[in-house]
């Protein structure tokens, strides 16, 4: 099964990657804002190098990738120190590096390690480390990363003032002085941040209000990507979201009947999709599969009239965005980095070619 066909069953047949991995009951993921207190060592730093899933075969969980330190963000240890789990994707996953919102971690932490497992030299990420209490194990390292499955312990950014780099920077601040008054001083960022109105400060806010109430959210954008697509969809509004694959522009993909038309209005500008021809890839994304579980679910793609304006408001964008389906709304949500990211990634998407029918499964 293509791994585009996979993306579009986990999102829409309401699938999650956290589904391939075991943990034990009551297990909670650290908030952002945990991960950050409990790291003794945090570096943004480039993947100098990773081996092939072949040469990870047998020990696939010993910390093998390279990382090069360009900046510490937390702490310090030798370039020589920092190492994490991990290995290059397989063919079948590769595609362009794809940073999250701060919601997420890395899309191959859910495939069943648990931890992120695929890296690309040259990438740029974020990492955590812990003191090593592994030593029977790990005999040469100082630190180790952390294991907390599914948490953003490594992340892809997109360049040193990422969104999550400038989260970790702030967060690390928030932290120093008395213990008593850390809440306090949260929720004081919480407000300051919330009179922002930028998509970093926004996507921040938020995060830190999760880490205070673990309380989800609805009416709000969230985002899904991988090396080769990437879908942004308002929570508890299911079956119609924004979409990007390798190699093509990006559209409006629909579970069910296709529409005349859809609208995304943001930025108070209405970009509008509508029904066209289908180019055999985009045909083959829509295919029925039975490999995912359910064979009889209609899809739909309806392409987008300015793609350029579009990623350029969405990549900004602030305000509420709303979804209108022939003219009536399906949903309204707040970006946050949602869109920020859908947009980022669909740009890169842009500049790799459509795949092959071999690729394509």
């Amino acid at each position: 099964m293509s791994r585009l066909i996979a993306f579009l069953a986990l999102i829409f047949l309401a699938a999650t990657p956290s589904a391939a991995c075991s943990v034990k009951e009551g297990y909670k993921t650290p908030t952002n804002f945990q991960l950050v207190r409990q790291a003794s060592v945090i570096v943004l730093a480039r993947v100098k190098n990773a081996p092939t899933a072949d040469e990870a075969r047998d020990d696939g969980m010993m910390p093998r990738v390279v990382l090069e330190p360009i900046r510490f963000l937390k702490g310090a240890a030798p370039a020589g120190e920092l190492r994490v789990m991990g290995w290059r994707a397989p063919g079948n996953w590769s595609g362009v590096p794809n940073a999250t919102t701060l919601s997420q971690s890395h899309f191959s932490a859910g495939l069943g390690a648990c931890v992120r497992q695929f890296y690309e030299p040259g990438e740029l990420v974020v990492a955590m480390f812990e003191p090593n209490s592994h030593r029977d194990r790990v005999p040469d390292l100082q630190f180790v990363q952390p294991f907390n499955p599914f948490s953003r312990e490594v992340e892809t950014v997109d360049g040193p003032d990422d969104v999550w780099v400038h989260a970790v920077e702030k967060y690390v601040a928030l932290q120093e002085g008395p213990s008593a008054q850390l809440d306090e001083r949260v929720k004081a960022a919480i407000q300051e941040l919330r009179t922002t109105h930028s998509v970093e400060a926004q996507a921040m806010a938020e995060d830190l209000d999760w880490y205070l109430s673990r309380t989800e959210k609805k009416g709000v954008w969230g985002n899904f990507s991988t090396p080769m697509s990437t879908l942004a969809v308002i929570a508890g509004y299911s079956g119609v979201g924004l979409a990007c694959f390798a190699g093509t522009a990006p559209v409006v993909l629909i579970e069910g009947k296709a529409p005349t038309s859809v609208q995304l209005v943001v930025n108070g500008a209405s970009f509008q999709a509508s029904r066209t021809s289908l180019s055999a890839f985009e045909k083959q994304l829509l295919a029925p599969d039975a490999a995912v579980g359910k064979n009889d679910q209609t899809r739909s793609l309806l392409r987008f009239e300015n793609p350029t304006g579009l990623l350029a408001a969405a990549k900004s964008a602030v305000e509420p965005a709303e979804i209108k389906v022939d003219g009536k709304t399906h949903g309204t949500g707040r970006p946050l980095d949602a869109l920020y990211r859908w947009a980022s990634q669909c740009k890169k998407l842009q500049k790799l070619p459509v795949p092959t029918e071999k690729e394509m499964g």
